[in-house]
């Protein structure tokens, strides 16, 4: 009997690990990082209960369930669509960017950060990307300086291998009317923002060309597409990078090397915390929440914040061979912000 109860268990366990049951809903999981172990789990499930399903009078079902681990097989690789890859992020140490650098990891790409960091957070973050498998690096440049990045580049190279994904995601901000614009803070944000990726372009470019592959994505911003009152050089230079972006496509259109850009709307960083504390102090009394829901209902038709997680999918695709033929374009993920 407690066989039978046993044997008849796993029938159901069976049943409820079908493909068609449980598959199609995991594909439309958008993390990666919680479909993988959720693959595994339903064909360790599959597995056992199939043991005892060959012994019962199930067989006429087996056609079935004939295809299930090839399509495991498949989930597993799409998950890694990236692998043998290797990525330069911009600007990854927080942020978006480490949403980026990590959303490319859980990928299958070996990752090389950059920032301005003291040592205790770099080691914290590279012993985070040691748990999705894959190698990561660190190199801490100033990508306003064309020597700190070609040393940067170089260093890629030889610890990682040929960078094969650029992302330009380093970026600054400051808010002023024009009239009363500092002139050296115009200069460090097109220095920062615009620059800076002209540099790391034109390091990595070459190489990308030889091996006839490539993916350069510069992340821009919904104000590179609409412009945005008292942020005169963040505009600019956001404005700037999507014309680089269409440049750099057309002259690579021949070379399998793509350039894109990636438009946020508001995405709940320190960069942007740091404008929400202004409005919570000039009109919300110091309230926070209450100078979010002014900021979102503003510009951000969907009333909440972009995740960072959610520009690194975008990232992702763009930088996988599903995007072969996606060049010199702008992905926007903005909550609704320029249909307006």
């Amino acid at each position: 009997m407690a066989l039978a109860v046993v044997q008849n268990g796993l029938l159901l366990l069976f049943d409820v690990t079908h493909p068609v049951y449980w598959c199609f809903t995991l594909l439309q999981l958008s993390d990666t990082r919680i479909l993988l172990p959720f693959i595994y789990l339903f064909a360790l499930v599959h597995t056992v209960s199939s043991s005892f399903w060959e012994r019962s009078n199930y067989h006429e079902r087996r056609g079935d369930y004939n295809n299930f681990f090839l399509l495991v097989e498949q989930m597993s690789q799409a998950a890694k669509v990236l692998s043998g890859r290797v990525a330069l992020v911009t600007g990854s140490t927080g942020g978006i960017g480490l949403g980026i650098a990590k959303g490319l990891a859980v990928a299958g790409a070996d990752v090389l950060l950059n920032g301005r960091n003291p040592p205790s957070k770099v080691s914290k973050l590279l012993e985070s990307f040691a748990g999705y498998g894959v190698r990561s690096r660190y190199f801490d440049a100033d990508v306003r300086c064309r020597a700190a990045v070609d040393a940067m580049v170089k260093y890629a190279e030889e610890e990682l291998g040929a960078v094969d994904i650029l992302v330009n995601n380093a970026g600054i901000q400051y808010v002023s009317p024009i009239t009363t614009y500092p002139p050296d803070k115009w200069d460090d944000i097109i220095a920062v923002n615009l620059t800076a990726a002209f540099h790391t372009t034109q390091a990595c470019l070459s190489s990308m060309q030889r091996r006839r592959w490539g993916r350069i994505i510069n992340i821009s911003s919904v104000q590179g597409l609409v412009g945005s009152a008292h942020k005169s050089a963040y505009c600019a230079s956001k404005h700037g990078l999507i014309g680089l972006t269409k440049v750099v496509a057309l002259e690579n259109a021949t070379t399998g090397v793509t350039c894109n850009s990636v438009c946020p709307g508001y995405v709940y960083t320190p960069l942007l915390e740091e404008q929400v504390r202004v409005i919570a102090n000039e009109q919300c009394n110091g309230d926070m929440d209450a100078a979010k829901a002014i900021l979102l209902r503003e510009k951000q038709p969907s009333e909440s914040f972009i995740t960072v997680d959610q520009i690194g999918d975008a990232v992702v695709f763009l930088a996988s061979p599903a995007a072969g033929q996606v060049t010199g374009t702008t992905i926007t993920v903005d909550g609704g912000w320029t249909a307006r």
